[in-house]
């Protein structure tokens, strides 16, 4: 149960990094060659966000439709980080919870038998029966 904590928790520790990855991959803008032939990021500096202006998307000339591709790919990456986040810390919480509570059961569990007319007879770990 112990390595399942831990296990979760590395897989919060990646998806925060996914998720800080994809933020940036979409702040700074794809890398691109502008209309003057020069390749790099016109966006990175811009005073302006490329984000939900479309207008200036025609400033990379290569590669055709990078931006959108930028755009999708960080998006959908930025979304599936957000779901592992959740995902693995409630995996993470959930073995916390089970290694913490997983052994606060009575120690005299009783389990059902057997159906008999209509009562339920249980058996308790000690092989005695119990009628209800």
């Amino acid at each position: 149960m112990f390595l399942s904590i831990m296990f979760a928790a590395i897989g919060v520790v990646g998806a925060l990094y996914s998720v800080v990855v994809a933020a940036v991959g979409l702040v700074d803008g794809p890398g691109c060659m502008n209309e003057f032939g020069i390749w790099g990021r016109p966006f990175k500096n811009s005073s302006e966000s490329y984000l939900g202006n479309s207008d200036i998307w025609n400033s990379c000339k290569e590669p055709e439709h990078v931006v959108e591709f930028n755009i999708c790919l960080f998006s959908a990456l930025l979304v599936a980080g957000f779901l592992e986040v959740v995902l693995c810390g409630f995996q993470m919480f959930n073995g916390l919870f089970g290694c913490i509570c997983g052994t606060c059961n009575n120690k005299e569990q009783m389990h059902f038998l057997k159906w008999r007319k209509g009562e339920v007879r249980l058996q308790r770990k000690s092989s005695n029966l119990l009628a209800l």
